[in-house]
Formats: structure tokens, sequence, C-alpha cells
């Protein structure tokens, strides 16, 4: 009798657990306004920004996810067996079981700013430079730093790269970890194998020329080829110099992102091949070249010799 009266129990128990209620309450943030979410489980929070599409369609249900503005007042739908996130920008997040929130005479959440540093603007001028040929070994996303005075707009990685060849300057490591600041790009040189990376040292910190990368691959007579720069940043000019006629020993890489239709308006005839979908350089410029090309970028940096 006892087990079958704790069978039933459990039932019951996850019977009553599973039953949907309406959690009314109100929120508020403190000193500073601003959108304020709340949110079912932390369902924003484990989808990502990896799962674009499924974010939106949850980000726009209101059974899922509710934000408002400064009245506060809110009602949401949820199970005694759910949890209930609030998120404000530059606050701490709450969470309350749903369960433990209907047992309050009155429901008032209020968030509390998180702890902030002053961001200084480094205004030491580039004390070292690099250029080189690198490979990726890893890329992670920089730990947030809530600032008070300033809101950034450009997310920072950490890289982790292993020196292949230098071009300009020899770091004296066989590995560099720099930082980088991408400001909603859709093709990053951390997308690419192998890549010539432009580093500056400043402030004790070492960091990428923001956009400056030139995607390298291998011809079959094993040499570093690079192609022309408007096939991965349209924003550049066509160099003036004349590229040469090489062999390919594989596929040049494409991103993902990039439709077919896309792929015939870049990679265009002669200078490039599409072969079954794939993209093969016809023609291209070894690194001495390409650091020609880009010497108007960097030239502030250093005074190169071409000769």
């Amino acid at each position: 009798m006892k087990k079958l009266a704790f069978v039933v129990f459990v039932i019951l128990n996850n019977f009553v657990y599973s039953q949907s209620v309406i959690v009314k309450g109100f929120v508020e943030r403190k000193k500073t306004s601003d959108i304020i979410l709340i949110t079912i489980n932390d369902t924003i929070n484990k989808l990502g920004s990896k799962h674009d599409k499924l974010f939106s369609k949850v980000w726009n249900n209101k059974n899922l996810v509710l934000h408002f503005d400064n009245s506060g007042e809110f009602e949401i739908k949820a199970k005694l067996s759910d949890s209930l996130f609030f998120y404000s920008y530059q606050c701490e997040s709450k969470k309350y079981k749903v369960s433990d929130l209907l047992k309050k005479d009155s429901i008032h959440v209020i968030l509390e700013p998180e702890p902030c540093e002053i961001f200084t603007q480094c205004k030491e001028k580039n004390t070292e430079f690099y250029i080189f040929i690198g490979k990726k070994i890893k890329v992670e996303s920089a730990p947030y730093i809530n600032y008070c005075n300033v809101y950034l707009m450009d997310s920072e990685n950490i890289n982790e790269y292993k020196i292949i060849q230098n071009l300009y300057n020899k770091f004296p490591a066989d590995t560099i970890v720099f930082s980088s600041f991408n400001h909603f790009s859709s093709v990053t040189f951390d997308e690419y194998e192998n890549v010539i990376l432009y580093v500056a040292k400043s402030c004790n910190k070492l960091y990428q020329l923001r956009n400056q990368y030139d995607p390298v691959y291998k011809t079959k007579s094993g040499e570093w080829i690079s192609p022309s720069t408007e096939d991965y940043d349209l924003n550049q000019n066509k160099s003036e110099k004349i590229p040469h006629k090489i062999i390919m020993k594989e596929p040049i890489y494409v991103p993902n992102c990039y439709t077919y239709q896309k792929i015939e308006d870049i990679y265009i005839e002669p200078l490039y091949k599409i072969k079954r979908g794939k993209v093969f350089l016809q023609y291209g410029y070894t690194p001495k070249e390409i650091l020609e090309i880009r010497k108007k970028f960097y030239q502030e940096y250093i005074t190169l010799d071409t000769n």
C-alpha cells in the first residue's frame, strides 16, 4: 500500500506541476530605464545566435518571451515546473521558479545594475607591427566587460594562430595571440584556414587591423598565392597589378553564406572558374605583391621596401 500511495503521489505531483498557470507581477530596473525581457526556462540564451531562424521565431513567441517597456506590469503563462528569467541590458539577471513566485502575496522583481568598469581609450601609438601568413589554432569570444561610460558595438575575439611564414618583422614565437573586433561582418578572416594577417601592438596589446586580411592558398607547385580582394570584401577595389596564371592544388574556400548566384556574381571568369559548384582560382598574387597592393592601408605603421 505504501508503494502504491507513493506512486499515486508522484503521478499527482507531476500532473499538478505540468499544469499551466498565469503569473502576474511587477518588474523594474534601478537607476536606468530600458526594455526588460522575461523568458521561460532561459529560452533565448539556450538558443544563442547560431540558430537565427529559430531564435527569431522564439523571440516573437509571447508564450516564451515577454518584452515590454517601462510600465513594469507583466502577465505570462507558464507551468509550475518552469522558471522565469528576467533580463535587461547592463542589469544582473534574476531567476525564479514559478512555484515559488506564486507563494508570494505580490510579485515585485527589481533588477540591480551590473558592476561596471570605466573604459579608457588607448592613446599610445603602435610600437610594433607584424605581417605574416597564419594558420588558425583557435578563436574564442573575449570575456564580456560591462563598461559604465560607453557601449561598444564591436564584439571582441581572442585569436591564436600558428605563424607559418613571417612577411614583415619576425614575431618572437611560433604562435601569436591577438584580439580582433567584428562589427556584424558576414565573412571574417577566421573562416579561412590560411590567411595573411596584419597585427599591430598598442598599450601592450596585439590586435588585428580591422578588415585587413588576405586568404592564401597553395598552388600545385607548392607556392602561396592570394586572390584579388573583391571575392571576400566587396568594398575593396581591384588591383591595377596583373595577376599570374596559376594551377590550384585544390578548390578555394567559399563561405557557406554565399548563394550560387552570389558565387557567380563574385567569382567571375577568367579570374575564377566554377566547376560543379566548386571555385578554382585561375589567377592570383604572391604575398609580396599582396603587401604592395595593401600598402596604402597600413603605410602609417611601417615603410615597406618592396623593391
